[in-house]
């Protein structure tokens, strides 16, 4: 009876993590599904050996001449031997004996699915594969290259060859249609939080919650960022490390290409490009042809697949389909109607409003959180807009830290300057949204006195007629209100506390 090899997987699909470091840690191979496989992995026998592997295709910078043919890759990551099988259908010991960091690569006889069986038959392409495997030799890459038909790659289970593989590429790629979108809201509705617990720790590379393997790239757009640094471009580099010599130039992927040559590698996997403040940069200078690429139906694979040429490399590129793009957008910068056409058209928004029920049942002393928030909005989207609103991540932290100090310090540094850059210093609408057009003058933040026209006249003296100045009122930061509680009581409640 031929000897029994198992080529097992450790992602069971697109938006599973990769489980390789625990069985490392566990000393286990784990079936991550609840129907499929548990005849095969019951069958696995303590003795045998078995590899974890994830496949992919490749079609650049492989070690042998392709002849620009997509190629299909199986990543070998460890191996081991099976120690005890817990006959449930769903876990084996092993004894992890070896890990390869980075993978080996075994080229065109590869399969897909999570368990693999290999027998060790005269057939050459099980031998190869187990030796390459097991025995650490390395694969004869002509025999394969040179083979003489179709059926000497080919097997019924086994699908991608040299010439399938390019059909392998649109199938390991269309796991989930690719994702453009972009979170948009006022300052401190949790956009970025939102992004890395909805986005990030689900689908891009987190192992119970924390960060294992990741698979996406942060960058925040500014006006000063570019097509260089996103896509590719010229970087300056010392001919010698004492930073003396003379200046050459070299061209360097950007990190959004870096990215997508990463995710055509392992098709299997999704990947991300995390856009903060999407709405800041240029964004026809930072995309430039690749707006047209990352639509869904333009990326790799696709029915209508679009490929360039890069300006400054000369590379062909296109964006694989397993890359999402995920951006975040702060109203308070620029309306959504403000922003350019060609990115509005290829991305899906979700909007994040100020949620004041997160602060339900937060106190301070006798202070309503939620109330007083609820009612600083109400005034906002009357005396501004809806978009201007202030989140309720600003008052997150009196959920550990529930004191007046702390919510003192927040409407000081945090609060107060977000509505004077607001209102542009106008003293007047400030004070109505913060009610102290309601209160004492003691419980008053911003104080409001007369026009002391008397004190014009000693500041500017009353002989000159000419001067036709405007008696103003004057406007003052009470800061002995920020430690009353009657001040923050005062916003949500019409009634005027008295001193």
């Amino acid at each position: 009876m031929a000897e029994t090899y198992w080529f097992v997987g450790a992602s069971y699909n697109s938006s599973t993590d990769d489980q390789t470091q625990r069985f490392l840690a566990d000393g286990i191979w784990e079936n991550g599904y609840d129907d499929h496989y548990q005849e095969l992995v019951n069958s696995m026998q303590p003795g045998q050996r078995i590899a974890i592997k994830s496949t992919c295709t490749q079609k650049h910078k492989l070690p042998f001449d392709a002849k620009g043919k997509t190629v299909s890759v199986m990543k070998i990551k460890a191996i081991g031997t099976i120690t005890e099988n817990m006959h449930d259908g769903k876990r084996v010991k092993v004894n992890w004996e070896k890990v390869f960091n980075p993978p080996r690569r075994w080229y065109f006889f590869t399969y897909q699915p999570t368990v693999w069986r290999v027998e060790a038959t005269d057939d050459w392409r099980h031998e190869g594969l187990i030796n390459f495997t097991f025995n650490g030799q390395q694969q004869d890459i002509e025999r394969f290259l040179n083979a003489r038909s179709e059926s000497e790659l080919e097997d019924a289970d086994v699908p991608p060859t040299l010439q399938a593989a390019e059909t392998q590429t649109q199938a390991n790629q269309g796991s989930g249609e690719c994702r453009n979108v972009i979170y948009y809201g006022p300052p401190g509705t949790g956009k970025t939080y939102t992004v890395i617990e909805k986005e990030l720790k689900k689908n891009y590379g987190y192992v119970n919650g924390k960060e294992e393997n990741p698979r996406y790239r942060f960058v925040t757009f500014h006006q000063s960022y570019g097509y260089e640094e996103f896509v590719e471009g010229l970087r300056p580099v010392l001919n010698d490390k004492s930073g003396t010599g003379e200046v050459r130039y070299e061209i360097r992927a950007g990190v959004f290409k870096e990215l997508c040559e990463r995710a055509r590698e392992e098709p299997e996997q999704r990947f991300a490009m995390v856009i903060d403040e999407i709405n800041r940069g240029n964004i026809s200078k930072i995309f430039g042809e690749l707006i047209t690429l990352i639509e869904p139906d333009k990326r790799e694979g696709a029915k209508n697949a679009v490929t360039v040429t890069l300006p400054y490399s000369g590379d062909k590129f296109s964006v694989p389909a397993n890359v999402d793009i995920v951006g975040t957008m702060n109203t308070a910068d620029r309306s959504l109607a403000l922003l350019d056409a060609a990115l509005r058209r290829r991305f899906k928004f979700e909007e994040l409003r100020p949620d004041a029920s997160t602060l339900s049942g937060l106190k301070v002393g006798e202070i309503d959180v939620r109330q007083m928030l609820e009612r600083i909005n109400e005034r906002i989207e009357v005396l501004y807009d809806r978009e201007h609103c202030i989140g309720h991540a600003y008052f997150m932290a009196l959920k550990e830290d529930p004191r007046l100090e702390t919510l003192a310090s927040i409407f000081r540094k945090r609060i107060l300057p977000l509505l004077e850059e607001y209102f542009f210093e106008d003293w007047q609408k400030i004070r109505l949204v913060l009610g102290d057009n309601q209160k004492d003058e003691g419980f008053q933040f911003i104080t409001k006195s007369g026009s002391h026209e008397q004190d014009l006249k000693t500041l500017f003296g009353n002989n000159d007629h000419s001067l036709n100045y405007v008696a103003k009122h004057r406007y003052r930061v009470q800061k002995e209100a920020f430690m009353k509680p009657e001040a923050y009581i005062g916003i949500y409640k019409s009634d005027k506390p008295t001193a």
